[in-house]
């Protein structure tokens, strides 16, 4: 699925799922693989959504995005 997205937001994806595993910057319980493929395939259509409007990066989502 990120090969599918812009690089920026594959890029951002791939640092939440980073986090998700327990590899980001606060010490959590990392999530297991089967819950963060479930998040992704959830995600997926909002996101090709996004990034076929010309979105480039999650920093451009607003409250009228959500």
């Amino acid at each position: 699925m990120l090969a599918t997205l812009p690089q920026p937001v594959a890029e951002e994806v791939g640092a939440w799922v980073q986090a998700l595993r327990g590899q980001g910057p606060r010490e959590n319980e990392p999530r297991s693989w089967e819950g963060i493929r479930r998040y992704l395939s959830t995600l997926r259509l909002v996101l090709t959504a996004w990034t076929a409007t010309g979105m480039t990066t999650l920093r451009e989502v607003t409250a009228d995005h959500i």
